[in-house]
């Protein structure tokens, strides 16, 4: 197996040519070398320190020390492995967090190597599986070739984003008895979106009384908020900053005489 070396493995017998039938000669050998690192199949191997035993083997030299037949390298595994990992929701799918790489020779080089989310939004308890990113460089000296790569995932978990609402502009109403104050999303400012995202907020808020009155302050409990839009499951309310005023104008109360006659000349 592939191993970033030229090292050959011996095994078996040696088989030699040229011996005259009934002599004893056999041949065994120390090590050996492929010609070069890469995986290749009827490579050539250059055997080293072979020498020759048995009852005849004075009467003959060796004089070629390579064999071929069954000579190969065959890929080694390189193991890419995600690594569970999590983050608040950031509109990307990036990881800070890079892969375990396993089976890489001495010499050769992995760069590049990333992971990323398989989804930029926040998911349930099931999270979002965390895949090697395509992209990395594998140098062996032969394309890659030398290896086969076997790539594994994990469980990534996106966080939501907590962002604020800033209370912002004006409201009004006519007097209807209660204290309720009707805000839209144009009364509230939401500071941490992510560029581009689509978030808006709904919920009211409350005048100090539900009296008629001028630049009365308005509150908001943040209970009552919701988000809504494309993006919304991505964020948290955490929290609401500024105050606005409002306006209760009085309502119109109407007086409405009963009908009534009366003999023209009698008294009232």
């Amino acid at each position: 197996v592939y191993d970033g070396t030229p090292a050959a493995t011996i095994s078996g017998p040696i088989n030699l040519g040229n011996i005259v039938s009934g002599d004893k000669v056999t041949a065994a050998c120390v090590s050996g070398a492929f010609a070069d690192k890469n995986v290749g199949d009827h490579k050539t191997v250059i055997l080293s320190g072979v020498s020759l035993s048995g009852d005849d083997k004075g009467n003959y030299s060796l004089v070629a020390n390579s064999i071929t037949s069954s000579a190969s390298i065959t890929p080694a595994t390189l193991t890419i492995a995600a690594q569970s990992a999590s983050k608040p929701y950031d509109g990307n799918t990036s990881s800070s967090v890079a892969p375990t790489v396993s089976g890489l020779a001495t010499g050769d080089s992995l760069l590049g190597v990333t992971q990323a989310y398989g989804s930029k939004n926040v998911l349930g308890t099931d999270g979002s599986t965390l895949q090697v990113a395509a992209g990395y460089t594998l140098s062996d000296g032969n394309g890659g070739g030398n290896y086969t790569v076997v790539t594994q995932t994990a469980t990534g978990t996106i966080t939501p984003k907590a962002i604020t609402a800033a209370l912002t502009g004006t409201t009004e109403k006519v007097y209807d008895g209660n204290s309720t104050a009707t805000l839209t999303n144009a009364n509230y400012a939401l500071t941490g979106l992510v560029t581009n995202d689509t978030v808006t907020v709904s919920g009211n808020g409350s005048y100090s009384d539900k009296n008629a009155g001028e630049a009365k302050p308005v509150t908001v409990n943040l209970s009552d908020l919701s988000l809504a839009g494309t993006d919304a499951g991505n964020y948290t309310l955490s929290s609401t900053t500024g105050s606005i005023t409002g306006k209760i104008t009085p309502a119109t109360l109407y007086y409405t005489a009963t009908p009534a006659s009366m003999i023209q000349g009698s008294a009232l």
